[in-house]
């Protein structure tokens, strides 16, 4: 959830500091010198960020284990890398159809939140404050309540005992997006293209608050730590490594003007949405299959 607030905050001040940056080349500060108007846009936004991550610091502490302890035992030791790449192992067909169907999720989001500011500048000659204004909107409003809608679904399909709701969630949002994420390029107007990318967002995000508890809930305690920061580096290596530079690519070497990155957008954006609905529909039944050997895994260590 947080990152849809920071980024929308971001874009919203980002765009107000460009716009006001426009009409000055640079500025002065005590100790720190002459800032350039572009360098000022991080400082701006950047700097709360400190204060978040410090109070963070100063309040938040390591949780204790306690899932898979019985009363009086000690806290299991945390696994070796050898036992959790073991364990993945087991479950290879979940955790890259897992892993990967969300990535290609990521590498979309991230051409777009690179590039959609620039389809509404270079396509509809909107300002950089306006478009920072109303994009960032959509992505602090629709991007949040995305995640809390997803989180919602998944917990009251838990309940009623669907034991995939996390990933059936992830999957079914991805379904939903498609109409969105094609029509939204293709808009002819900088205000259709808006609100299309309303439930573009608010479906893009609901994988990102279910897909972590996906994989939480399919591995064991001690391995749970590990399995995340494998999730998280894919995910950030495909999407944020691949999502900008495939659209400029399209861009700049396959349509040869700046303007046509709409159909940039529209190419990466159905070709990973088709891929991720493939990939997470195959992950639903291997993800049942993964949940029953957690419970005989623990079982066995259980007796």
């Amino acid at each position: 959830m947080g990152i849809y607030i920071g980024s929308g905050l971001a874009f919203i001040l980002g765009g107000m500091v460009v716009q006001f940056a426009t009409v000055q080349e640079s500025f002065t500060f005590p100790l720190i010198g002459d800032v350039r108007s572009w360098q000022l846009v991080f400082f701006v936004v950047g700097l709360p960020g400190l204060l978040v991550a410090l109070l963070l610091f100063l309040t938040v502490r390591e949780p204790i284990r306690r899932g898979g302890i019985r009363e009086g035992q000690p806290a299991p030791r945390t696994a070796t890398i050898g036992e959790t790449k073991a364990y993945i192992f087991d479950n290879l067909t979940t955790f890259i159809c897992l892993n990967f169907g969300i990535a290609l999720l990521t590498l979309s989001a991230y051409a777009g939140t690179s590039w959609i500011p620039s389809l509404f500048i270079r396509r509809f000659d909107w300002s950089q404050g306006t478009t920072g204004l109303v994009y960032g909107s959509i992505m602090a409003i629709s991007g949040t309540l995305g995640v809390l809608a997803g989180g919602w679904v998944a917990d009251w399909w838990s309940e009623r005992g669907c034991v995939d709701a996390n990933v059936r969630v992830a999957w079914l949002a991805t379904i939903c997006i498609v109409p969105f994420g094609i029509l939204y390029p293709l808009a002819s107007t900088g205000a259709m293209t808006a609100l299309l990318l309303i439930p573009t967002v608010f479906f893009g995000s609901m994988p990102y608050g279910v897909a972590p508890a996906a994989i939480q809930r399919m591995m064991p305690n001690t391995m749970r730590a590990q399995a995340t920061a494998v999730y998280l580096f894919v995910i950030n290596i495909v999407g944020m490594g691949l999502g900008p530079t495939v659209a400029a690519v399209l861009t700049e070497y396959v349509f040869h003007d700046p303007k046509s990155i709409h159909y940039s957008l529209l190419i990466v954006g159905a070709g990973a949405y088709v891929s991720a609905i493939i990939l997470l529909g195959i992950c639903l039944k291997s993800y049942r299959r993964s949940i029953i050997y957690l419970e005989n895994w623990n079982q066995s260590t259980i007796t």
